[in-house]
């Protein structure tokens, strides 16, 4: 029995879902778009601007674009928006049997008790239902009044929504909105005063760029132009002709903008360039290091100490040139804040370096001049003794021992000449071991 029970249901189930494409679409309200609508043709509305607290007062229809289009008009909701202040809404419904509804938001609240009203931050919105009127009916027309006074605004000439109105099961936008223009006379005073300060300071800082060394022309031909226009944005604000003063000062604005661009970037390529040059002179005085050290050298002088710090500057070097390539990839995506700030960085390192070479440089240079200025001693030569003056009897001593032994031999017989020429050889040896 249950299983029985439960099989029905579930058929009955599938018969509505198999039935669920068969339901008419007209059962749904049909999606608007603005060609849907006819135009508003807005009433008591259409000065180029408005000063705050001035009354409005105007007429807004809702009309839908041809006889056809009036049934799509109904079975929806509308939302009807308004930024005055002290506003109050009317909405009048005229439908085509000739029955009218009529929907205000009046005293802080809504009229009709079927409709809902709320403040949100300023601005008052007012919801309200036209119901089905069937394949025969329709919307006629929907006449919208609106009462309010203008708000204050920020800005100098401020655009602020007087009215629009959305429609449900519509595309965003779908009727057009009715915008006033408000002037603030006071701001806009400050905003012409401030555009001319901010020409002039631009202005100083591309001259001071310039004396530098910086090219600042991009930069120059954006301040000519900001200024022609401002003087166009004070002669229309002395005629009081604030929506053509505005738009020239709305150039002056975006000029300066590219103006002070260029001459971030004048200034950061500038500095990057030095940067580059105080480590092109770095490497020079380097080198410099290198060949007094090599010249120290042939002097004879002592030079460790001053090798090692010459490959401690080199490293330091090595780095600095690093750091000075990766600032580069900084200035490709225009961060020229940072690429003022590492270069500048950069600047002081290699001017520290370069000074701490120089003053090693001085330093043994001072050691060479000192070697060259003291003469080398040359060493004494060794004199050659001058043999002493002998008596002629000593000089003349072994000749005359042997011509004695001679004699000898020829008077006396062999024996003393024997010991004569003994003597004569032991003389001899003893003064050459001498």
């Amino acid at each position: 029995m249950k299983a029985a029970r439960l099989g029905l249901i579930c058929l009955i189930i599938l018969l509505l879902v198999s039935l669920f494409p068969l339901i008419p679409t007209a059962l749904a309200a049909e999606h608007l778009n603005a060609s849907d609508f006819g135009p508003p043709n807005p009433q008591g509305v259409g000065k180029e601007y408005y000063n705050p607290g001035e009354r409005l007062e105007f007429l807004y229809y809702v009309v839908p674009a041809d006889d056809d289009k009036k049934v799509k008009l109904d079975d929806r909701y509308y939302y009807v928006y308004s930024s005055l202040d002290g506003v109050t809404l009317r909405a009048t419904v005229f439908l085509t049997t000739g029955a009218s509804i009529q929907h205000q938001y009046l005293n802080g609240r809504c009229q009709n008790p079927e409709d809902s009203c709320e403040l949100l931050d300023g601005t008052i919105k007012m919801s309200f239902h036209i119901g089905d009127t069937g394949s025969q009916g329709g919307v006629d027309e929907i006449e919208v009044e609106v009462k309010g006074t203008v708000p204050s605004v920020e800005k100098r000439l401020e655009t602020v929504k007087a009215l629009w109105i959305e429609v449900s099961d519509a595309d965003d936008n779908v009727l057009p909105s009715i915008e006033i223009r408000v002037l603030n006379l006071n701001q806009f005073t400050k905003d012409l005063d401030e555009v001319k300060k901010r020409y002039q300071s631009l202005s100083d800082n591309a001259t001071m760029l310039e004396e530098e060394g910086a090219v600042t022309v991009d930069a120059k031909d954006y301040l000519e132009k900001a200024r022609d226009n401002i003087t166009l944005a004070e002669n229309y604000y002395k005629d009081g002709k604030y929506i053509d003063s505005d738009e020239k000062l709305k150039n002056v604005e975006e000029l300066l903008d590219k103006a002070a661009f260029e001459l971030s970037k004048a200034k950061a390529n500038f500095i990057y360039e030095k940067a580059g040059e105080e480590l092109e002179k770095l490497s020079v005085t380097l080198v410099q290091f290198d060949y007094t050290i090599q010249e120290a050298k042939n002097e004879g002088i002592p030079t460790s100490s001053y090798e090692f710090q010459l490959i401690t500057l080199k490293s330091k070097y090595t780095t600095l040139i690093d750091k000075n390539d990766k600032t580069a990839d900084y200035l490709e995506k225009n961060k020229f804040d940072d690429v003022i700030k590492r270069s500048n960085n950069i600047i002081n390192e290699t001017a520290s370096l370069t000074m701490q070479a120089n003053s090693l440089i001085a330093e043994l240079r001072k050691k060479i001049d000192e070697a060259k200025e003291t003469p080398t001693p040359t060493p004494t030569p060794t004199p050659t003794p001058t043999p002493t003056p002998e008596p002629f009897f000593f000089e003349q001593r072994d000749r005359l021992v042997l011509i004695g032994a001679v004699i000898a031999v020829l008077i006396g017989g062999g024996g003393a000449a024997a010991i004569a020429i003994s003597k004569y050889k032991q003389k001899k040896a003893f003064d050459e071991l001498k």
